[in-house]
């Protein structure tokens, strides 16, 4: 008898403890519903609410908002209930808490499951792991059936109840609450006297306020303001190729002067170099290739010394002669064709090539002599010089290489600056999202945004440096992970090199420079253009450093060397007609360039510019002048030397020479000075030099002092 109360009282002594401390349970369970409470629902949180609020953003996502509610309610069981049904409700209330945060992450796409703003926005991390697993295994459909079943037994679990029972307790639920609505619902005599005050109101005159008063409106946080750019990314959708006309494929019929053509040459070649026959025929585009196979013995040079006779047999100056074919033990004479093949943007664009390659820097060059589509990739070249007479092609040919990037890339993955000097070139693009800055069209702004993107260039080197990565491509992949922001491609395209090195060449040629020289680590790239291939133009170090060269129609020998380093261009019949030339190519690579029409560029700029707007980067082709003090110098001079450049407007040694009556080596130490200062612009040759301040500015800086 004794033993059995001793083991009752130990039996209720032990049933004590362990009640206690489940009510311990309970109060630090609803101490964590409070604290998720705050965190979720307010914004004072501190540094480390902060850091729990990310946590659940993506840990749950959306289903972090019930997470209170989740843990008052574990809490509450936990204090009312028998001690050894805990488990039960806890199981079928995480089972249905699961399957909501899943359900919900099922509607994202498997590419975007784990992208930070869809974990956010709908079921968080939780969700998507069983969302991904079971839409990868089985597919949506039949994910969402398992997940509502299990939502259900979740619910089972947490009501204890049967089926039947639950179904029956859910149906008086709903009728209940029917009830209750239909019963404070308005009456029919309180609805006819409503319906009477509305009709007296209608002739009533409304008082108009005396004051306009604005909503007070939520600020948006970062974290918001970056949700928005993600989902406005996300929702951002590439033109269609559809936009873009195409041709039907089939070549001009031209057998007949074919065979016609081959009887001449072998003709000629019979009457002025000996035995040599053609052995093949390349139709293209535009010009046609004869492969010519020697007999043993007659040289090369012979060949090309009878170009101006083959030319004459052929009534056609722009007869070029290829000796020898890159590849092959023959020689190749390429005619123009009779009837031209239009190649447009849109056959390359839909080509089983250009669908293979994914970049979003790949380019649409042309066709290429054989009819087979040309594509670049702007990140392997990593620049682009263009060149050619007017009305060669080249200004078509940077608009379908715009169109090109444009169709494949958003605004997030790629930004332009355009400078076109011409005014008339570029304009159509003014205002696409893609753009860091409105179209430049003055010669020294577009000499100060090159000086931008420089420093621009610097501080991504600084960037990539910090984070321990190599280039653009690195470090976008390192930052995907982390779900922060990647660093868009820059790509500057000049449309008339010539102006700018009018105005400012040392700035413009040293900007040029230093981006081919080091930009390709930080994804900036260079397509620079110029109707006037001159060495003063396109220089030595602009040459050596960009060494992908396009070289359209030219009037002479002389300026297709400038462009290519060799001849040819001057043989070419223009309307788009090109040599391309890299430094993976023997000889450079002729090709009839993709031809893009006014309408289709409006089309395509229409579209783009319908989803999204630009937002441009200030001060851009703003100046950066540098700070100075008119009594850091020692030089008693220096005062007066300001005075007569800022008064006359004309800054030169001899000059300050002649008006101060000093030497030459006193006035130029004062003009240096006032060069490092930046109250006048560098030495242009035999120019004078700019003055950058005037008589107003020099007043209030002296004002100032």
């Amino acid at each position: 008898m004794a033993k059995r109360k001793k083991r009752i009282r130990k039996k209720k002594a032990n049933k004590k403890q362990t009640r206690g401390l489940y009510d311990i349970y309970s109060l630090l369970t609803f101490a964590g519903a409070f604290l998720a409470l705050i965190f979720i629902y307010t914004k004072t949180t501190g540094v480390v609410g902060s850091y729990i609020n990310i946590a659940l953003k993506y840990g749950f996502g959306g289903g972090r908002y019930l997470m209170p509610f989740f843990l008052a309610a574990m809490a509450l069981y936990f204090m009312l209930s028998k001690s050894k049904q805990y488990s039960r409700f806890g199981t079928g209330l995480s089972i249905s808490f699961l399957s909501i945060l899943a359900i919900s992450h099922t509607t994202v796409g498997l590419k975007n499951t784990f992208k930070p703003h869809y974990l956010m926005e709908n079921g968080g991390i939780a969700g998507a792991l069983f969302a991904y697993s079971f839409k990868f295994l089985i597919g949506p459909g039949a994910s969402y059936v398992i997940f509502s079943f299990a939502f259900i037994v979740g619910a089972l679990l947490l009501t204890n109840k049967t089926l039947p029972e639950l179904w029956k307790n859910t149906k008086t639920g709903v009728i209940t609450l029917k009830e209750k609505v239909d019963k404070n619902s308005p009456s029919e005599e309180l609805t006819q006297k409503v319906e009477e005050i509305k009709k007296i109101a209608v002739n009533t005159k409304a008082i108009e306020p005396q004051f306009d008063f604005e909503p007070v409106r939520h600020k948006k946080t970062g974290e918001e303001i970056e949700a928005e750019k993600v989902k406005k990314e996300e929702s951002f959708k590439l033109p269609p190729v559809s936009i873009f006309s195409t041709t039907d494929g089939s070549k001009s019929k031209g057998k007949k002067s074919v065979k016609e053509n081959i009887k001449v040459l072998e003709k000629t070649l019979s009457d002025f170099a000996g035995d040599a026959g053609v052995s093949k025929v390349v139709t293209g585009p535009t010009v046609t290739r004869y492969e010519i196979h020697l007999a043993s013995g007659v040289k090369v040079n012979r060949i090309l010394s009878l170009a101006d006779d083959i030319a004459l047999a052929f009534a056609s100056p722009d007869v070029r002669i290829l000796a020898p074919i890159p590849g092959k033990s023959a020689i190749g004479v390429e005619v123009p064709n009779i009837h031209r093949e239009l190649v447009t943007i849109g056959d390359i664009l839909t080509s089983p090539k250009m669908k293979e390659n994914n970049s979003a820097l790949s380019i649409v060059i042309g066709k290429d002599i054989s009819g087979h589509p040309t594509i670049a990739n702007l990140a392997d070249m990593p620049h682009l010089l263009i060149a050619g007479a007017t009305g060669s092609g080249k200004s078509v040919c940077i608009n379908s290489l715009i169109a090109t990037i444009l169709s494949r890339a958003t605004p997030s993955m790629v930004k332009m600056i355009l400078i076109d000097p011409k005014r008339v070139e570029l304009n159509m693009f003014n205002g696409i999202p893609h753009l860091l800055t409105p179209v430049v069209t003055q010669a020294k702004q577009a000499a100060h945004a090159l000086e931008w993107v420089v420093s621009e260039m610097e501080s991504r080197y600084e960037l990539l440096a910090a984070n321990r990565v190599k280039n653009i491509a690195g470090y976008n992949n390192k930052m995907s992970k982390k779900g922060s922001n990647t660093m868009p491609y820059i790509i500057v395209i000049i449309d008339e090199l010539a102006d700018l090195m009018m105005v400012a060449a040392r700035e413009v040629e040293d900007a040029i420079c230093r981006l081919a020289q080091l930009a390709r680590a930080v994804g900036v790239h260079l397509i620079v253009a110029t109707q006037r291939p001159s060495t003063d133009v396109i220089t030595g170090l602009i040459k050596a450093n960009i060494t992908h060269r396009i070289a359209f129609a030219v009037s002479s020998q002389i300026d297709s060397r400038v462009i290519l380093d060799s001849g040819g261009a001057e043989k070419l019949v223009g309307k788009g007609d090109m040599l391309f030339s890299t430094p993976q190519t023997i000889k450079p690579k002729r090709i009839q360039a993709a031809f893009i029409t006014e309408k289709e560029i409006e089309n395509l700029c229409t579209f783009i510019k319908s989803q999204s707007e630009p937002e441009y980067v200030q001060d851009i082709t703003t100046p950066k002048r540098t700070q100075y003090s008119l009594d850091d110098f020692e030089d008693e001079l220096y005062d007066s030397a300001v005075e007569i450049v800022v008064s006359s407007k004309k800054a030169s040694v001899s000059y300050l020479q002649r008006r101060l009556r000093i030497g030459y080596g006193r006035a130029a130490r004062l003009m240096d000075m006032l060069e490092d200062k930046g109250i006048v612009g560098p030495q242009e040759g035999s120019k004078p030099r700019e003055v950058h301040i005037d008589e107003e500015e020099l007043s209030t800086l002296r004002s100032d002092e």
